[in-house]
Formats: C-alpha cells, structure tokens, sequence
C-alpha cells in the first residue's frame, strides 16, 4: 500500500446518472497526476508570507497556462496553478425496507419512491442476507442511548433545508458558489448524500440516517453549482470553513485531479482535528481521484447489494475502506431539482449509485464514534472503522476493498485491546504506549516490566517471577504473603 491506513468532479454522481463525464478544456495539474478541467479566466496563487491560504487572481480568457508559469517564476510566489474544476461523482421510517445497506434480508430494492406514493416503484435487484453493515444491530443496541453532540459538514452541492427528513438536523452553514448564508441545493447531489449520512431517524418520516442520533448535526457546506461543477478553490474555501466552524467529520462526495491548494485545504482541516473521507472515483479502474488519494483522507471504494465490488468502483493503492454505494435510497429536494430533471430521479426520496454514496455511510459512522465517546480523537476513530470493518475479497487489506466493508454495529461494539490505545497508522501492530494500568505487579509478579506486542497481547517475559509459589492457606511463601494467605502465619509476617 502506498497510503497509510485510515477517504473534485462529485464522485457519485457520474455513477448516480450512468453517465461517463468527459473533459471540455484539458490541462495537466501542477503535480502530472493526470488532467482536469479550470476555470478559463482564473488561477490560484499562494504568495510567500501572505496571511490567505491562497488567492483567486481573474486573468484574461484563455491565458491561464501562460500566466501560471509568469506567476511561477515570480520570487514572491511560492506556488501558481490553475482553478481546476471539481465535479459530483455520482426503524420506523416510512421506506426503511428499502434501505439494503442498512439491512439487508435479501429483499428485492426499488426506485421512484416518493413521499406521496410508493406504491408502483420500480423494481431495480435484490442483494442477499448479510450483505449490508450491520445498522439495525446496532440500532437495537445503542438507539436509546445518549449521544454526545457532534457536527458533520457536507461539502456538496448544498442541502435542501426543508426536507422533513433534514430540517431539524442542520446546522448554519455557507455557500461558496454565490458567497451568501444559504446553501441551497438545487442539483440534489449533496441532498441524497446528507440524508445517507444523518437522516433524521425514527421520526415516521422516510428513511433512517447512519448517523441515528438525534445530537448528531449536519452542516451544509455549498462548494457546487447548480450544475454540480465547482472549482478547487470553492472546494478548498469549503473544505476549511467546515474545520473553522468545528465539524468533526467533513463528506467530500467529490473528486478531480492532484492540486497544492486542495492538498493544503485537507491538511489544515486535518491539523484542525477534523477527519476527512472522500469518493474513490467511479472509473471502473485504476486512477486515482483528490482530495481521497491523499495520506489524510479516507479514501471510500463502493460495495454492491451482494457484498461484491461495485463494478463502477475504482481501485487503487489508496484505497482505505469500503461502503455500500449500489441503488443507495436516500433523501432528494422535495422540489425540483437538476439531478431529477435531467435523470428521472423522484423528489423527496430515490436511489443513487456511486462511491459518493459509499463515502456518507463512512462519514455518518465516524459521527456516531465521535459521539459515542467526546475523547476519541480522528486517528482513534479512522483505527476504530477500519479494524472492525468485514474483510472482504482477500484476506487484510486489499486495493478493491481497502481494509473491508464497514461494520456499524461491530465499531459501536469496539473494545480496546488488551494493550495498547490502538493501531499504529499503515500497520496492523498495536502503539504499544498505553497498558490501560495493567503491570507486572498486577499479573502476580513481583516486579519487572512488562511489554505490549505487535498483535496486541501481553508479553511477560520481562516480570519477576516470584521466588515461591503460594498455595492458598498454606505458608509456604518465604516471608512473603501472597494471594488468599492469612497475615497469621509466622512465614509470611
């Protein structure tokens, strides 16, 4: 693996619509990860010393190439490139039935469900028992249970703010695109994807979110148009702003090329505690999409109603975890909006496919383990979601399906192990910096000290033995009272 264990086009929606999206204006990025598609009249420059992360400088149409390496050979710039283009890749609620990745029975799964009528959806597969993570397991478990308040940002497309299914979970948040307070989403994009993470759950309303708990808020974070196209720099603004306002968890169900101004973005909202999760792409292949290649995000492949790969879902050295992403019924505007227009996809509530929908269902579990315990921080959590994900395809971790298939229940149900206070990033070797009080002493020795191993046990080869054994009752312990023995007698006085 080239990444370290722990996710802009939106990546789901170019599977959510079956479409192949294809460059109008091409350029190599600055770092040769491939081409993407910029904004004709901007570029990004990041001069030395300057306060900004960075700044959008307007430059004559067409010249953009030109002025990024003028701006390059600037002594005062430490970086220029362009403003490349980030696209969307594609209980007791009402059609909880139809919510496989939640539980999964092998029931048959359907679209074109909507508020007013689910009475003749259309009947799209059906998956097989099991086959999902484990949701109502741990619904039954810990759907009583109070939960720590926690924020995830959704840095998408904007959320429909009415939604009876979203409204009394949002939280303010900020459009970047038209640069005013209200990140209204008119594609439908960052909607469906809201609803996968954090529904409002139990409400009689349509669908359960991951994230169950009602403390479990979600911030509408608009970095795409109406179109689903948004631009490194809005993404970057968007990405920041979430860590600013104090989002634990950020969804980026979105992707593009290598860029040093998104890269920059991700690692502050990194450094700010924030844990990041991100599209792995919907190629069908190899290539690798950002903000998910990078070390601090996690990377999300997507996993059918079969516990198969989804075909779309790309695979790389990078990939981090996997989540269901195939015909995912989730949340859409209950007005109308580009994504149902242009596609045929119902109000209110639909399906969508894609590893934009793979990457909530990660986001909205990081949630629930924030709000499970307030001292977990990001490393904690990533370790907690991917040592208890299912593994599947070949044993450990593999370029399909990274460490496994996410397992809610089974993380919620996460115990530390004996030793240590978890899992070395990349590895499968415990930290060793943390005994949880246990000694040598503790153990009946009599001294020495004691080592944590590379799997997680005990290692007490380096306590004292005690020089006697102690029966119970009996002195026989050379002028030491052991275990069960009575002070009364004269050996062990």
């Amino acid at each position: 693996m080239g990444k370290i264990k722990i996710g802009l086009i939106i990546l789901g929606l170019i599977a959510l619509v079956g479409l192949v999206v294809t460059g109008i204006v091409m350029a190599k990025n600055s770092s040769d990860n491939g081409k993407a598609e910029y904004v004709q009249d901007e570029i990004i420059v990041k001069f030395k010393g300057d306060t900004e992360l960075f700044r959008v400088i307007k430059v004559p149409k067409g010249q953009v190439i030109e002025k990024v390496r003028a701006y390059q050979q600037r002594a005062d710039v430490e970086y220029a490139e362009p403003n490349y283009l980030i696209f969307a890749l594609g209980s007791n609620d009402k059609y909880y039935w139809n919510q496989w990745a939640l539980n999964n029975i092998g029931q048959e799964i359907y679209s074109g469900c909507t508020e007013e009528n689910c009475n003749s959806p259309k009947l799209i597969g059906s998956g097989i028992n099991d086959a999902d993570m484990d949701w109502e397991e741990a619904w039954t478990a810990f759907g009583a249970e109070t939960f720590d308040s926690t924020v995830i940002a959704i840095v998408d497309s904007g959320i429909d703010e009415t939604h009876p299914d979203l409204n009394d979970k949002l939280v303010p948040g900020y459009d970047f695109v038209n640069n005013d307070n209200g990140p209204h989403d008119i594609y439908g994009h960052g909607t469906h994807v809201a609803g996968i993470a954090a529904a409002e759950t139990a409400n009689l309303e349509g669908i359960a979110g991951v994230a169950f708990s009602a403390n479990i808020k979600i911030m509408p974070v608009q970095v795409l148009n109406d179109d689903g196209m948004g631009t490194t720099a809005n993404v970057a603004k968007g990405i920041m702003y979430a860590a600013d306002n104090g989002a634990k968890v950020i969804n980026l169900s979105l992707g593009g090329g290598d860029s040093t101004t998104l890269k920059n973005a991700v690692d502050y909202a990194y450094s700010k505690g924030a844990l990041l999760a991100a599209a792995a792409g919907n190629d069908g292949g190899g290539r690798k999409y950002y903000p998910a290649s990078y070390p601090n995000v996690i990377s999300v492949a997507a996993t059918d109603y079969n516990d198969k790969r989804a075909s779309f879902s790309n695979f790389n050295d990078e990939i981090d975890i996997s989540a269901p992403g195939v015909n995912v019924f989730s949340t859409f505007p209950i007005y109308e909006f580009t994504i149902g227009t242009k596609y045929g996809r119902s109000k209110n509530y639909d399906v969508g496919s894609g590893t934009s929908m793979s990457v909530p269902q990660v986001v909205g579990l990081a949630g629930l383990l924030f709000a499970q315990d307030s001292n977990r921080d990001k490393v904690k959590v990533r370790a907690i979601i991917e040592e208890t994900a299912d593994d599947r395809g070949v044993s450990g971790w593999d370029k399909y399906f990274g460490w496994g298939r996410i397992n809610v229940n089974a993380a919620l149900n996460y115990v530390p192990s004996v030793c240590g206070n978890g899992i070395k990033e990349g590895t499968e070797e415990c930290d060793g910096t943390d005994l949880g009080g246990t000694t040598c002493e503790s153990l009946g020795f009599t001294g020495g000290t004691l080592i944590c191993t590379a799997s997680c046990t005990l290692d007490t080869s380096g306590c004292i033995v005690p020089t006697c054994i102690v029966v119970p009752g009996e002195c026989n312990c050379n002028g030491k009272c052991g275990p069960n023995e009575t002070p009364a007698c004269a050996d062990c006085q």
